[in-house]
């Protein structure tokens, strides 16, 4: 039996604790529950850094079993994400244009306190992020601020495709060429975004971890369908696309807000459903690697857990 599939699982735990906390974000805080949105903010903090590092896990063991190149890894890391992200921006254009035909007003709301989102995107950003892996731009937006993390996780990948590509190279050029490389994107991601430590340490922590954990408990169920990413990058502008909608022009009450809330997520998990099963599967255009490119890392290292 495959354990490792149930991390799928936990990321879905981790996805959906983050979707519970912008539902609290977007419904609630604007009707003037403050008090315990610190706890809920936290708690969602916690699911990202969990998250980068489950993400520099899952990477480090797959870049141990591969040694196939950095081109070659990061198609593959392309062919994962950027159709459901390129979809994500899609969703949002598409919501923005449904709220103009609805002549409703796209600007934040002052009377929403804390909620101050507008629903605007920047689609020159988003895709000179996607070009140059988070180098360069930035996915995230005001209608889709969730997406934060995926600039930086674009970034580590980058990182450690060239630290794995040093291990695999046997050219004295090509190997100070990486080693230049990973300078430059190292210098990139602690002097333009060093605030942002905790999560690259995070990541970086969950592939250090993965050099020793080689076997996996069975604790959790497995998914039919993992829908855990696609369901972390679609919800925010369903839910400020829902608000915009129905707290115009007045606030509801407080039942109606929790109504509304559930159904924005229904129709998020709905939304991510569909992308994890029509979208996500592009990545399997990727031809399969050969049995040259598979190695077995040395089981004389596991832990086990």
């Amino acid at each position: 039996m495959d354990n490792w599939k149930q991390l799928n699982t936990v990321r879905l735990i981790l996805a959906s604790a983050v979707a519970v906390s912008h539902a609290n974000y977007i419904f609630l805080l604007p009707l003037g529950y403050v008090a315990g949105f610190p706890v809920v903010q936290m708690i969602a903090k916690v699911a990202v850094l969990l998250f980068f590092v489950l993400s520099g896990f899952i990477i480090g063991r797959s870049l141990q079993f591969r040694r196939d190149g950095l081109l070659r890894f990061l198609a593959r890391r392309s062919l994962r994400i950027f159709p459901p992200l390129v979809t994500s921006f899609a969703v949002v254009a598409l919501l923005s244009a449904v709220l103009d035909l609805m002549l409703i007003d796209r600007s934040a709301r002052p009377e929403a306190g804390l909620m101050t989102n507008a629903f605007e995107y920047n689609h020159r950003q988003f895709f000179g992020a996607l070009v140059t892996f988070g180098l360069r731009g930035e996915l995230a937006s005001p209608a889709n601020p969730a997406l934060w993390s995926l600039t930086l996780e674009l970034q580590c990948y980058l990182a450690i495709g060239l630290i794995a590509q040093l291990f695999v190279t046997t050219s004295a050029m090509l190997r100070m060429g990486t080693l230049f490389a990973l300078a430059l994107v190292t210098l990139r991601i602690f002097y333009g975004a060093s605030h942002f430590w905790p999560y690259y340490s995070a990541f970086f922590a969950g592939s250090f971890m993965s050099l020793w954990i080689n076997r996996l408990p069975k604790f959790l169920p497995s998914l039919s369908v993992d829908f855990s990413y696609s369901l972390f990058i679609m919800h925010f502008p369903i839910m400020l696309a829902f608000f915009f909608v129905f707290y115009t022009p007045t606030f509801p009450s407080t039942l109606t807000a929790i109504l509304i809330g559930a159904l924005a997520s229904a129709v998020s998990v709905v939304v991510a459903l569909a992308s994890a099963r029509w979208v996500e599967s592009l990545r399997r255009l990727l031809p399969p690697i050969s049995p040259k490119e598979i190695r077995t890392p040395d089981r004389s290292r596991s832990r086990g857990i």
